[in-house]
């Protein structure tokens, strides 16, 4: 009986010891997975602040995300760098001079810059509507013709809360010099 009960004891503590040694393995590997996610996240974060600075904007996907990003900030100077001087207001230009929010500065584009991204806007980017070029709008039912943008270019066309396109404010996305950049306000008949 004693060498019953001795021989529980020793497997007992035998358990104990294995779940004792277990524990302190996981509890390292913790800390080393730990470490090396304080360590990646550092190296990342040194690796990315060029790529913050200068961003790859030649994919208009990756355009995209950043732009939509920085107008769901608010980050008006963020946005500018994303915009082409001058930004041109196609179609108050011809239809109305006055309410023109047309920016030969980045002063005056920041100043008409809750204008320009209003509430009709700002939904319309979050709904990711934008489209390419396409020859079939350019081609319709009148004949050959052309697209409100050109080859390479993007067109967000702002849809009012009723779901109806408004046809004094779409946004164009122009490739210049390699990067996307927002670049005017299409002129729509």
């Amino acid at each position: 009986m004693i060498k019953k009960n001795i021989f529980i004891l020793v497997i007992f503590l035998f358990c104990l010891l294995l779940i004792t040694c277990g524990k302190k393995n996981d509890v390292e590997k913790i800390t080393a997975k730990d470490t090396s996610k304080t360590i990646q996240t550092k190296d990342t974060i040194q690796q990315n602040k060029p790529i913050e600075q200068k961003q790859d904007h030649s994919d208009f996907k990756i355009f995209w995300a950043d732009f939509k990003k920085a107008v769901n900030a608010g980050d008006k100077e963020g946005v500018l760098k994303m915009t082409t001087i001058p930004f041109e207001d196609r179609y108050q230009d011809v239809y109305n001079k006055a309410k023109s929010l047309t920016s030969k500065s980045p002063q005056k584009f920041l100043e008409n810059y809750d204008k320009i991204f209003n509430n009709d806007v700002i939904n319309t980017i979050n709904l990711d509507l934008y489209r390419g070029y396409s020859k079939e709008i350019a081609d319709d039912e009148n004949g050959p013709g052309q697209d409100i943008i050109d080859k390479d270019d993007y067109l967000l066309m702002v849809q009012s809360k009723g779901g109806e396109p408004l046809l004094s404010m779409g946004l164009v996305f122009v490739k210049k010099d390699g990067k996307y950049k927002l670049a005017y306000i299409p002129y729509v008949e």
